[in-house]
């Protein structure tokens, strides 16, 4: 497994110490899809998740979005993307596309 790159900062609203980190850059589909989703389903509120890949998760947003949730990525130089799923607070969140 690689190093991580220095972190993009926290979501509006959250702290940085309310991360989940979860590092899927080394499992195979579907698992990084699958377990995220039973990571969002535990997540207690204030908490947000920081989501490490090689890929942007495309079905994956399309499967949280109705649920409420909102998400941020980030490719860093190594190919590593680092996403952010978060519940938007008042209102002031958007997905980035």
């Amino acid at each position: 497994m690689t190093g991580s790159p220095p972190f993009h900062r926290a979501p509006e609203g959250y702290a940085e110490t309310e991360a989940m980190l979860f590092d899927a850059r080394e499992l195979l589909p579907p698992d990084p899809f699958v377990r995220t989703l039973e990571l969002l389903e535990r997540l207690e509120g204030g908490r947000w998740v920081r989501l490490l890949l090689y890929r942007v998760p495309w079905p994956l947003f399309e499967a949280i979005e109705p649920d409420g949730w909102a998400h941020r990525e980030y490719v860093h130089d190594d190919g590593t993307v680092e996403v952010h799923l978060f519940r938007p607070l008042n209102g002031i969140e958007t997905n980035a596309r």
